[in-house]
């Protein structure tokens, strides 16, 4: 079988600019609670991942767990997680 994936965690060794999406949810509390970042790396891929707003303005260690043709999709790195692989994600706005 041909892949034409890329190495995914590779791709965000260098992050860019980053900025919160409403995520659309069918009940009032979850709509409170989720919030999807996204991001963009240096090599101009777009990751996307759920985040509190106060990351907004820092750097956050995200691991890549799946991608589509045009977007990485991630999860943010917890303390009990910060051996694994992730790439610092500057998250801007």
């Amino acid at each position: 079988d041909h892949h034409d994936h890329h190495d995914e965690r590779g791709a965000l060794e260098h992050a860019g600019l980053a900025e919160p999406q409403q995520l659309q949810h069918a009940s009032p509390a979850a709509e409170r609670l989720a919030l999807q970042l996204t991001g963009r790396t240096e090599c101009d891929r777009i990751v996307v991942f759920d985040g509190n707003p106060r990351l907004i303005g820092s750097l956050a260690e995200i691991e890549i767990h799946d991608c589509t043709s045009t977007t990485l999709i991630g999860s943010i790195v917890t303390r009990e997680l910060q051996f694994g692989s992730g790439s610092i994600l500057p998250i801007l706005s």
